[in-house]
């Protein structure tokens, strides 16, 4: 049976951070968390791959646009599917470099099928 996905979860709102690393670790995912852009840039050679990031679109001091114009220089890019997440709809339209949306406020049920839909693509 392949292992699943780590995950990455990238919010400098330290509660919605740690709801999502609450919730994920309670559908028994290996879960990892970072307060903004550059924090998980430095996560990024420590999460064991593949890894799964969901990421605020809107963060300071570096945002997840910023973020995702690094993560796309890297060579293991691939290892990093990314799942946008705002409260923000507009800032989710038109994002390059994301496999999908997660809303915020997030439900946990549509969390749930997130993660489960991109584990189940990657095995």
């Amino acid at each position: 049976m392949p292992q699943a996905r780590a995950v990455l979860v990238v919010d400098d709102d330290a509660d919605v951070l740690d709801i999502m690393v609450e919730a994920i670790r309670s559908m028994g995912r290996t879960v990892y968390g970072a307060r903004d852009g550059s924090e998980a840039l430095g996560r990024l050679d420590i999460v064991p791959r593949p890894c799964l990031i969901f990421l605020d679109v809107r963060m300071r001091p570096m945002s997840g646009v910023e973020f995702l114009e690094v993560l796309d220089t890297r060579p293991d890019r691939e290892d990093f599917p990314v799942v946008a997440t705002s409260a923000d709809r507009l800032a989710l339209r038109g994002l390059a470099g994301v496999v999908t949306v997660l809303p915020k406020p997030f439900d946990p049920d549509a969390l749930e099928k997130v993660l489960d839909t991109l584990v189940l693509r990657s095995e």
